[in-house]
């Protein structure tokens, strides 16, 4: 009997010890989690159109998030400050988000607009958002989290003007004009102007070199076409920026007649005028040619009686 009293007290003093420890354990996490501090903090971010460009507005969205289990942060404040100076709100706006209360765990998302200032360097720019939260106790904690921007290089080469001939002939050569233009603010190199069409192969891409920052070229050049009719040169440029990338410009369609070559009786290659349709401006052209020539043979032709007049007379 006093055998079994002992083990009785023994598992009663084990049962005791355990809840005891369970209590204290308990008691401890509450505590934790009263006392630990809220820790809210950028865990991630999109850019809306997946791009910046360089010196121009873009949309960010940001997620944030107390990545604290057990505490919620109250009264947090989320600052964006450009590290180098770089980026800037759009139209003056506020730089500041605010949250009232963010539960433990908890995920949020805020949108803000921004612009890229013109970067000389190596086209980056930090960002940092300073976030700033309370406790339940009023106690004031700050995380700050640094984004790396890249800025694309905005399309900087201009084409003011490309110029055709209306006509041209197989074998011969016919003149491509071209007036280009750099508005950015930096060089440009490895400009070529691409040209598809039936052309001799050689002439479909022509090297223009570099352009400096706010310069502009003029530059002719001739394609010889291969095919007669109705033909169409799809005209495009590329280029690359300070930073080792290449744009292009799309492609513009220009139409004109081409006109075969024909063996004369005497074996010399003339152009086939039969096949030539003449628009009202050439026989406008042709019609006051015509006159000039006839009012100048009148004049001629009146001097030179004037002057046998006279001789006669004398």
């Amino acid at each position: 009997m006093r055998k079994n009293n002992l083990i009785i007290s023994f598992m009663i003093l084990i049962i005791c010890t355990f809840f005891s420890s369970t209590a204290v354990y308990a008691t401890e996490d509450a505590t934790r989690r009263e006392f630990s501090e809220p820790k809210v903090m950028v865990t991630s971010y999109e850019i809306v159109d997946g791009k910046i460009s360089n010196g121009e507005e873009f949309t960010i969205n940001v997620e944030i998030s107390n990545v604290n289990q057990y505490t919620t942060a109250y009264n947090v404040a989320v600052a964006m400050i450009s590290a180098n100076n770089n980026v800037v709100m759009v139209d003056e706006k506020s730089n500041l988000i605010y949250f009232d209360v963010i539960e433990a765990g908890e995920t949020k998302e805020f949108t803000m607009d921004l612009k890229m200032l013109d970067l000389e360097n190596d086209g980056l720019a930090v960002v940092a958002f300073m976030t700033t939260c309370y406790n339940k106790q009023g106690n004031a904690y700050s995380e700050e989290s640094r984004l790396t921007l890249t800025a694309e290089e905005q399309a900087q080469l201009e084409v003011s003007a490309i110029t055709i001939s209306k006509n041209a002939v197989v074998g011969a050569n016919a003149l491509v004009s071209v007036r280009y233009a750099n508005v950015g603010g930096a060089r440009l190199s490895n400009i070529k102007m691409k040209i598809e069409g039936n052309i001799e192969e050689s002439q479909k891409i022509k090297e223009l070199g570099i352009l400096e920052a706010g310069s502009q070229k003029y530059s002719d050049y001739y394609v010889t076409f291969t095919e007669a009719g109705e033909q169409t040169l799809n005209i495009s440029f590329e280029y690359q920026d300070k930073l080792g990338n290449i744009h292009e410009l799309n492609a513009a369609k220009y139409c004109l007649k081409v006109y075969p070559y024909v063996v004369s009786a005497e074996n010399e290659l003339v152009v086939d005028t039969e096949k030539i349709q003449l628009g009202m401006k050439e026989i406008y052209m042709l019609i006051a040619g015509s006159i000039l020539i006839i009012i100048l043979l009148a004049v001629g032709i009146r001097f030179v009686l004037n002057a046998i007049r006279k001789h006669e007379s004398r």
